[in-house]
């Protein structure tokens, strides 16, 4: 498997982790996108927005779903990869949860599959969401924030800053969590259980009771 994770950015700001993403599909795949962690805008304009993006790096062939409930296993055959977009990280994992999707989407991924996550998309993927309580409000009151825990234990914080360090040594403390904070334009690649940053942007590392550690463009994490 390979996963790709995005802390989120304009396409200009994310195109390094973009364009390790579309170099693994072979042009005459296809892409599923699922973009309903954003509700806040219509699904349609999310995927012209993706469309954008990677038309930038000569790959169009993309299929769009928003009702997942009654998809299976089978149905991701014809795709090469998965791109879960970015929006409410409670109420993604809520959604694929209560739409059965949850189990199959680990199929996917347990049988070789790609999957880009960016932002609550990436957040998902780590063993737990609770990174996304400063970012996110918690509307659809989730109660169970484990997420599908793909990547050695750690937890995802996007859209890092500086200034968040505080509210991520509080939430240390509380939950005991491995955290990987990814900056807008930051990117790492999940690859044979090994992670490296892909992006053009810093990554952090911060475990309990241990310092801030930096990880630079191209380092194993």
């Amino acid at each position: 498997m390979i996963l790709i994770l995005s802390g989120g950015g304009k396409p200009e700001e994310t195109k390094e982790t973009d364009r390790y993403f579309v170099d693994l599909i072979p042009k005459n795949k296809k892409i599923l996108y699922i973009p309903i962690a954003k509700k806040t805008r219509p699904f349609e304009q999310c995927f012209q927005w993706l469309k954008s993006c990677l038309s930038f790096f000569g790959f169009s062939n993309i299929e769009m779903w928003t009702d997942l409930s009654e998809k299976n296993i089978g149905d991701l055959k014809k795709f090469s990869a998965i791109y879960i977009g970015g929006g409410n990280t409670f109420s993604l994992l809520d959604d694929l949860r209560n739409m059965d999707f949850l189990n199959v989407l680990k199929e996917f991924i347990e049988n070789d599959g790609i999957v880009y996550g960016s932002s609550a998309g990436a957040m998902i993927l780590g063993k737990d969401i609770s990174t996304a309580s400063y970012i996110d409000k918690n509307e659809v009151n989730l109660k169970n924030t484990a997420g599908i825990n793909l990547l050695n234990d750690y937890s995802i914080y996007c859209h890092y800053q500086e200034k968040d360090d505080v509210l991520i040594k509080k939430l240390q403390q509380k939950k005991k969590l491995k955290i990987l904070a990814l900056p807008e334009g930051g990117g790492i690649v999940f690859k044979d259980g090994q992670m490296t940053n892909i992006g053009e942007q810093p990554l952090f590392v911060f475990e309990f009771n241990k310092a801030k550690r930096k990880i630079a463009p191209k380092e194993k994490i």
